[in-house]
């Protein structure tokens, strides 16, 4: 499932089609037991093709990604054209994300973590390319968690 994962969000970060949070269900009673390990930060992209400062940001977010694939659940919402807005607007609908894709659904280059229960807004980075800013940040969202 992480595997799937991993190869269904790096395919939209490099094709600008958005994917769905993907999360790994309950497999056991202990994991259950233990809510708050198994309770992820979501991570929302916003971004664009045309979007310089997405370029710019773009290997940064995939390493960060890729290292924290476990411990967060990543949304790429694209808002390239009027149709990827669309569907990223309906998609952050659907995720309960509406609130925070109403604030910021216009701001390319924009990377929040998202506290996964209340959808409070933790953190927002914009236009960072120092991969231990999202580290920090990261860290900060567990803790709050």
């Amino acid at each position: 499932m992480k595997k799937l994962a991993l190869i269904a969000l790096s395919f939209g970060l490099f094709t600008g089609v958005s994917a769905p949070v993907f999360s790994a269900p309950a497999t056991s009673k202990a994991q259950v037991q233990d809510k708050k390990e198994a309770v992820k930060p979501i991570v929302a992209v916003i971004k664009a093709s045309w979007c310089p400062a997405c370029q710019k940001i773009d290997p940064t977010v995939k390493q960060v990604m890729k290292e924290s694939m476990a411990e967060a659940d990543w949304v790429v919402f694209d808002i390239s054209n009027k149709e990827s807005a669309q569907k990223s607007a309906a998609q952050a609908k659907a995720m309960g994300l509406e609130v925070f894709f109403k604030a910021y659904g216009t701001k390319t280059a924009t990377v929040a973590i998202i506290h996964p229960e209340t959808k409070k807004i933790l953190k927002v980075l914009m236009s960072e390319s120092r991969p231990a800013k999202y580290t920090e940040a990261l860290k900060a969202a567990y803790a709050a968690i």
